[in-house]
């Protein structure tokens, strides 16, 4: 008496094929070694690499021009024009002679920030990468007051 198995584990899909003749086990102790091994398979087949968790960070975004003081909703992504248009502190750049009015947008620095948190299963993982896409020109990036990127395309 024999019995044939194929396990195959990868770290999205588990699968577990099995033949077992109905001689060696009654119908109901078949199903219960059954679930058994998938229980078993289940906790043994863990992924040797940490998968990767992606979080969207695109919301709770404010800006500010660097000397002022008062912080203002933003949209993430976006860009300073879209979010100064928004909040009708400038006039649509793409009306009439308007462009010529906003060129002062781009001689000024500006400020972005959000706030998030992160639970367990993000901050015990091995390695955690933060990925920008979309800096403009030039950038300066902080984490927690501590400078992480500097950007100068």
């Amino acid at each position: 008496m024999s019995f044939n198995s194929k396990i195959s584990c990868d770290y999205k899909v588990l699968s577990v094929y099995l033949h077992i003749p109905e001689v060696l086990f009654g119908r109901g102790l078949k199903f219960q070694f059954c679930l058994f091994i998938n229980v078993f398979i289940l906790i043994a087949c863990q992924p040797k690499h940490d998968l990767p968790v992606d979080l969207d960070l695109q919301s709770n975004w404010e800006f500010k021009e660097v000397n002022d003081s008062i912080w203002r909703s933003a949209s993430v992504p976006g860009n300073v024009h879209s979010d100064l248009l928004t909040h009708q502190l400038i006039e649509d750049p793409f009306v009439g002679h308007n462009e010529a009015k906003v060129q002062w947008v781009s001689s000024k620095d500006w400020e972005y920030k959000t706030k998030f948190s992160l639970g367990s299963e993000v901050l015990n993982k091995k390695n955690i990468a933060l990925k920008f896409e979309g800096l403009d020109t030039y950038a300066s990036v902080y984490l927690n007051d501590s400078l992480i990127l500097k950007a100068n395309n």
